[in-house]
């Protein structure tokens, strides 16, 4: 019991964090929108856009250097790259509309862009 008496403030101190970390969660999954389209870039120049509502696997680069991009059930994933860390193959599933994947041996990025209208506009009067 001595040790709840001299912890107490850690403890709220803890519960407060995880209160707050799992409210940004919540906040974070249900504010953002689904994204409409995957803009491949490479090198800092728009290569194409492809609307995650069609099933696709489309191949960035050629050669020595190449992403292989995947679109299914809304989402987008990088299957296979030709970089030596495969941060970007790792780096999981992408469909909420600002979220993005970076290959950075490979000058590449996919971004998640135009999703579903929020009826929410940008300025509040």
């Amino acid at each position: 019991m001595t040790f709840l008496k001299k912890h107490k403030n850690d403890i709220l101190l803890i519960l407060a964090v995880l209160i707050l970390a799992g409210g940004f969660w919540l906040y974070s999954s249900f504010a953002m929108d689904k994204g409409g389209e995957a803009v491949i870039s490479v090198d800092g120049k728009e290569l194409c856009r492809l609307p995650l509502g069609v099933d696709t696997t489309y191949t960035i680069g050629e050669g020595e250097h190449f992403n292989s991009l995947v679109i299914s059930g809304g989402e987008a994933w990088m299957a296979d790259a030709s970089c030596p860390d495969h941060i970007c193959v790792n780096s999981g599933k992408v469909s909420l509309e600002g979220q993005s994947i970076v290959c950075l041996p490979n000058k590449t990025i996919v971004s998640i862009v135009g999703g579903e209208d929020s009826g929410l506009d940008g300025v509040a009067g």
